[in-house]
């Protein structure tokens, strides 16, 4: 039971973060966003979280996304006059990755990125 309730505080706290965010970015940032939350096995934490923050993509375990694929679909959104978003990446088996796929989309597209690890912070 003590590992739902750590769970729930986890998916409480970052959502919060997340709608910090949404509601502070505007159109005019032209900036994408990438959240790094726990999540080494499963991505549910990223989608609970997610969910209600406005998350345009999710980078999670369950689901392998070649970061050219994910380039590929911010830059469609940027093409249909989306000019902010935000990613939210599952640490993985290597806590850190959200750094390097940011890197990644930076080569691939003209996005001003900002890296967010909220990992194990918000578990308390």
């Amino acid at each position: 039971m003590d590992g739902l309730a750590s769970v729930g505080a986890q998916v409480d706290g970052e959502g919060g973060a997340f709608g910090l965010g949404q509601a502070s970015r505007k159109p005019a940032h032209d900036r994408l966003f990438f959240i790094e939350v726990m999540g080494r096995d499963t991505g549910f934490i990223a989608l609970e979280s997610g969910i209600g923050g406005g998350v345009e993509e999710y980078v999670i375990p369950e689901v392998p996304l070649a970061v050219e694929e994910l380039c590929s679909r911010l830059t469609a959104d940027y093409n249909a006059g989306k000019r902010s978003a935000i990613v939210v990446v599952a640490e993985g088996d290597r806590p850190g990755e959200s750094f390097r796929i940011a890197e990644t989309v930076k080569q691939c597209s003209d996005y001003d990125s900002r890296v967010v690890v909220l990992g194990h912070i918000q578990r308390g």
